[in-house]
């Protein structure tokens, strides 16, 4: 297995990761899963995986304003 999977496979986990913080309530930490998430998908060039990670990030950001 190559970088590039292992690099996928890691802007799954962090997505998930924020996915999971958000309900708890752990924004901050719920921001900073999601940044690490948008990271390793750029590097990807995944758009769907971009996508996730900006989503995650909007959300943890709306929450924190409200």
């Amino acid at each position: 297995m190559g970088p590039q999977p292992q690099i996928e496979q890691l802007a799954q986990i962090y997505h998930h990761r924020g996915n999971i913080l958000f309900p708890l309530g752990r924004i901050e930490d719920c921001l900073s899963a999601h940044r690490q998430a948008l990271k390793f998908a750029t590097e990807t060039n995944s758009p769907l995986l971009e996508v996730c990670a900006l989503s995650g990030l909007g959300d943890a950001y709306y929450q924190s304003a409200v």
